[in-house]
């Protein structure tokens, strides 16, 4: 507690004269809408405003353990769930109208690890107590069994990897995975990261708002990933099929990756009539 309370002594004294003017232009507006939703980690060596190198105003933040979002959960077409999670997709999504959503996975992810260890101990048929229970709901609710399903049912049928399909807007989304080691377990740990991160646009494209709004291309789902060991990012190529390393090479194609799908809005009409309202 000391480094942080004497942090706000050494941010007053260096560095709050520098955005006092954006402070105050951001105190003026009714409503501060920024055009991004990042949904990351709650681990405290994951800091998106650090590596995006993002300033107040730039992006909602929605951070919790493993990145995920319960897929929606509808009963006679009314939405029946409530968590902190819908309620930020509801603020981001459907009032401030955000443009983009990054879902931001990692390594060494512990939320993960705790997912993962719960799985096998499930399938090694020992008892099942009262907190892996609560990792079971969580886990089954947030896509991270989906994702390590999918993982078991390719590594069985191709080792050496293959494609895995994703229910993302009007065009699914495809992504290679390749060398599927499940003796490797950190490696394994980190596809399940990369994996789990595409398995959340899903979720996100079960809400029916959130999925018209796709499909009309006036909101794009993106998955990035961060290598904490070797402090590098990744951006998931929907053309390419795989994370690829953002650097100088690569980062005008990205960004040009990053407008709505022209394959998406040209399908509202042919599917659009397929989604609840």
């Amino acid at each position: 507690m000391e480094k942080i309370l004497r942090g706000i002594i050494k941010y007053k004294a260096n560095t709050q004269g520098n955005f006092l003017v954006q402070w105050a232009t951001l105190a003026q507006k009714q409503h501060v809408k920024p055009p991004i939703l990042f949904i990351s980690c709650i681990d405290s060596r994951v800091l998106p405003t650090h590596f995006c190198q993002t300033s107040p105003g730039d992006m909602f933040l929605l951070r919790n353990a493993g990145n995920v979002i319960p897929q929606a959960n509808y009963t006679q077409g009314e939405y029946t769930q409530s968590s902190s999670e819908v309620v930020a997709l509801e603020i981001t999504c459907n009032r401030s109208k955000v443009e983009h959503v990054v879902v931001c996975g990692h390594s060494d992810c512990q939320a993960l690890y705790a997912a993962y260890s719960h799985y096998r101990e499930r399938e090694g048929k020992k008892p099942i107590t009262q907190v892996s229970q609560l990792i079971h709901q969580w886990s089954r609710t947030h896509g991270v069994e989906a994702s390590l399903n999918k993982i078991q049912d390719l590594s069985a049928k191709t080792p050496e990897g293959g494609t895995m399909t994703f229910d993302v807007g009007a065009k699914p989304l495809e992504a290679y995975f390749q060398d599927f080691d499940i003796a490797e377990e950190k490696s394994l740990l980190d596809k399940l990261s990369k994996v789990s991160v595409l398995q959340q646009l899903e979720h996100l494209s079960s809400y029916h708002s959130i999925r018209r709004r796709v499909i009309d291309g006036s909101l794009s789902l993106h998955g990035m990933w961060y290598d904490i060991a070797i402090d590098k990012i990744y951006w998931f190529s929907r053309q390419r099929k795989v994370f690829l390393e953002i650097n100088e090479e690569n980062i005008d194609e990205i960004v040009r990756s990053c407008q709505p799908s022209v394959a998406d809005k040209a399908s509202q009409n042919d599917i659009g009539h397929k989604i609840p309202s």
